[in-house]
């Protein structure tokens, strides 16, 4: 039996095979093709990708965000920012507040993986086993070719008022309500790095005539806190992909890396139920290899993130910021600190969203 790295190293030729195929002579041509359908035919290549999996696994589990409205909890500091240069930052999830980023999911992941394994009957026994002995070596980022160092994640928050939130701002803190899920182009949201967006830009005459590309969409996935959930998940995943590899002789080999890889993007999406209070919903993204990296303070470490341009789905500037609440935190002079935010708003040109303005509703004494 192949091991992982050469049904991965094997997967990839066979991408790199058929892109060559395009540059090749019409002479060569016909001949080629039929080498290229032979191999597909003799491995019998499931027609499944990450994207597919991952999308049945969200839609199963009703993992998406759905919310009309979601939060980005700040400081006025990143206020002015936000609002000044209409960027977002998105920060190096390994420097996040949670120790057990990505490896709470993959200690479920195992969990699950077992249980299949101690069925003595299971089909593909050696082939999990595999998978499993991949995960305690913790070669999964090695496996996908991705540098685990490099993973970027946005986080937002279901609700727009908690106190637990605002714990984290002491008196300096905001959050912003950002419009979601609209299925306007105008209205929605994409993202792109400022550095890749700015270079675009030198091509075209104005910002309102930009095109799509770099863009990231402002697809939120729903945090898994709930344990069981995370079982269920696993049992989603793995169930899903047995199915589908039972279609196709021989072809769970093929389908390993595709496990692997939504192994990978799965675990990011849980945390610790500990965390179940932040209500997070997240964006997840692995650096784009000429996205420039920004670095900053927080607490005592030096955390890395990527600027990114608010854009609409077309990848041009909104003509109506899409924002849609505006929460202070509370503190005995929120009444002042409102005041100072509508006046700041209003005079970046963004009267229409002062009425949008609030003060938390918890009485709370920061």
């Amino acid at each position: 039996m192949k091991t992982l790295k050469q049904i991965f190293k094997k997967t990839l030729h066979i991408c790199c095979f058929e892109s060559r195929r395009k540059s090749i002579t019409s002479k060569q041509s016909a001949s080629y093709n039929t080498i290229s359908q032979e191999r597909e035919k003799r491995m019998s290549i499931p027609k499944l990708s990450l994207m597919e999996i991952l999308g049945k696994l969200s839609e199963s589990m009703n993992n998406f965000c759905q919310n009309d409205t979601v939060y980005h909890y700040t400081d006025l500091n990143a206020f002015i920012n936000i609002f000044t240069n209409r960027e977002l930052w998105i920060s190096n999830i390994n420097y996040m507040n949670d120790a057990e980023e990505f490896s709470n999911g993959l200690s479920f992941c195992k969990e699950v993986l077992e249980e299949y394994l101690s069925d003595d009957s299971f089909e593909f026994k050696n082939e999990f086993t595999e998978i499993l002995n991949f995960i305690n070596k913790k070669g999964i980022p090695e496996l996908m070719g991705i540098d685990a160092e490099n993973v970027f994640s946005l986080s937002f928050c279901h609700e727009g008022d908690l106190l637990t939130q605002w714990n984290c701002y002491g008196t300096n803190g905001v959050s912003i309500g950002f419009r979601n899920n609209t299925g306007i182009i105008e209205n929605d949201i994409s993202l792109v790095p400022v550095n890749l967006y700015l270079k675009e830009l030198e091509k075209y005459d104005s910002p309102d005539e930009m095109k799509p590309k770099h863009e990231l969409h402002f697809n939120l996935k729903n945090v898994i806190y709930n344990d069981d959930e995370k079982r269920r998940y696993f049992h989603v995943l793995f169930d899903y992909v047995i199915q589908e590899a039972r279609k196709a002789s021989d072809a769970i080999e093929i389908f390993q890396s595709q496990i692997i890889n939504s192994i990978y993007y799965s675990c990011i999406m849980m945390k610790n139920s500990c965390f179940s209070h932040e209500q997070e919903a997240r964006i997840i993204i692995i650096k784009p290899s000429d996205a420039e990296v920004s670095y900053r303070t927080r607490k005592d470490a030096i955390l890395p993130y990527i600027k990114n341009k608010i854009l609409d789905l077309n990848c041009r500037p909104h003509k109506v910021f899409p924002v849609t609440d505006i929460v202070l935190c509370p503190n005995p002079n929120s009444e002042f600190t409102m005041k100072s935010v509508k006046y700041f708003l209003k005079s970046q040109g963004y009267d229409y969203l002062t009425d949008k303005v609030r003060v938390s509703d918890i009485p709370f004494r920061s």
